[in-house]
């Protein structure tokens, strides 16, 4: 699965997302995917609607925290930001 806009991103994954990846940013988050809700179109461009537990940080730095939270992921931004977790 490569996070683009025809294969969506799959319960049990994580992903490292900067701030311009998701709606609406707040910095850094890590995101674990818990189900995947649909394909909307924002600013002319495919983002996954998603239900999922996140937490502010970055792999080598985050909160212990996760909370659960409906996210807009922006689908070109998935490929490279999917990671190993635990790490």
């Amino acid at each position: 699965m490569d996070g683009t806009a025809h294969t969506p991103p799959q319960p049990g994954e994580v992903y490292a997302l900067p701030e311009e990846n998701y709606r609406y940013g707040i910095g850094p988050v890590l995101v674990h995917i818990v189900s995947v809700n649909a394909l909307l179109p924002y600013h002319d461009e495919p983002w996954w609607q998603v239900t999922a537990d996140f937490t502010p940080g970055t792999p080598e730095r985050f909160s212990p925290d996760w909370r659960p939270v409906e996210f807009y992921l922006r689908a070109e931004g998935l490929a490279s930001a999917r990671i190993r977790w635990p790490l």
